[in-house]
Order: C-alpha cells, then sequence, then structure tokens
C-alpha cells in the first residue's frame, strides 16, 4: 500500500484519487490559516510553483484539530488559502490527522514515519504539544499543524518534517526526491 492507494475528499465535496498524482513527487501537509506556521503557506507555495513543471505537487490538507484554528467552510478555507495567501496548489477539505475518526491517509502516513522526538522544536512549542499529547516522546500523533510528509515518485513516504522545518529547509530533500 502506498499513498495513491487513497482517495480523498476536495473543497467542493467530490471524491478524488491520490493515484492522478502517480509518479509525482508529492508534499503532504496539514494546515491552518490562522497558525504561527501559516507564514510557511507563501514559501511552501513558492516551490510548488518552481517545481511543478519538474514532476512536484503540494498537497494541502486544512485541520481544525489544534485548538480549532481552523474555521469555517472548505469553500471558504480554499478561497481565503487563494486569495491571502496567493496558493495555488490543491487544497483538499478539512480533515482529522489524529484520534478515532482521523483520515485514513494520515493514519497510513503516521504509521509509515514515526515522530522523531529529537526534532529541534521550540521549548515554547514543545511544551504546547506536551499539553495536547501526553505521549509526546513515544506516540506518532501529528503535534501540530504544517507537519509534512514527502512522498516519492513511487507513493512511499520518504519523510516525514515536524511544522518547524521552513520551506527553505525542506528545498533539498525535494530535489533530491526529484
Amino acid at each position: 500500500m502506498n499513498v495513491y492507494d487513497f482517495s480523498v475528499k476536495t473543497a467542493i465535496g467530490q471524491t478524488v484519487s491520490l493515484g492522478q498524482y502517480k509518479g509525482m513527487v508529492s508534499l503532504i501537509v496539514n494546515t491552518t490559516s490562522p497558525d504561527r506556521y501559516a507564514e510557511q503557506l507563501p514559501g511552501l507555495e513558492k516551490l510548488y510553483q518552481k517545481y511543478g513543471s519538474k514532476g512536484f505537487v503540494l498537497l494541502l490538507f486544512p485541520c481544525n484539530q489544534f485548538y480549532g484554528q481552523e474555521l469555517g467552510s472548505d469553500t471558504t478555507i480554499q478561497h481565503m488559502y487563494r486569495s491571502s495567501f496567493g496558493v495555488t496548489a490543491p487544497v483538499f477539505a478539512k480533515i482529522d490527522v489524529n484520534g478515532p475518526v482521523s483520515d485514513r491517509l494520515y493514519r497510513f502516513l503516521i504509521g509509515s514515519k514515526r515522530f522523531d522526538a529529537n526534532s529541534v522544536i521550540p521549548e515554547d512549542m514543545k511544551k504546547l504539544y506536551i499539553e495536547i499529547d501526553r505521549y509526546y516522546y513515544t506516540s506518532s500523533n501529528i503535534k501540530w499543524n504544517f507537519t509534512k510528509f514527502l512522498i516519492g515518485r513511487d507513493g512511499e513516504v520518504i519523510k516525514r518534517l515536524e511544522p518547524e522545518v521552513t520551506p527553505e529547509m525542506l528545498e533539498a530533500d525535494i530535489l533530491a526526491a526529484l
């Protein structure tokens, strides 16, 4: 099983197969707009524009699980991403990334690449992450929005990158995968 075996909902409620991205390098990101990491959206879009013609796609999944930050309907969120952040990359329907009703795609991603407790995470965010997930050090749950999964052309997860990894920091990984 790989990422291409999953279907997801678009912001307008259509079910689409991720198989349409087969043969491309993908970056899957759970997002929210009113967040300290939302400033990454223009940088992620820049990578999408820069490497899209070389077979790179950015797939954004809004998530409201972390302090209820991503309010609004799916179409409202998509419009806001486009108008406020200049995002042209695919923005899918809002999903849960953790817990009993988490999206199947995210269960697969979490199972493919575990959380590395040695990741460089600012102390203020680490305290927040621990408050949210009492099993912080041993759980592979998504700790916050803007966790990124780099997917190879074969649909396999290459790398999990925590929210603190900026678009500029992951460009080399994208290039290596391309």
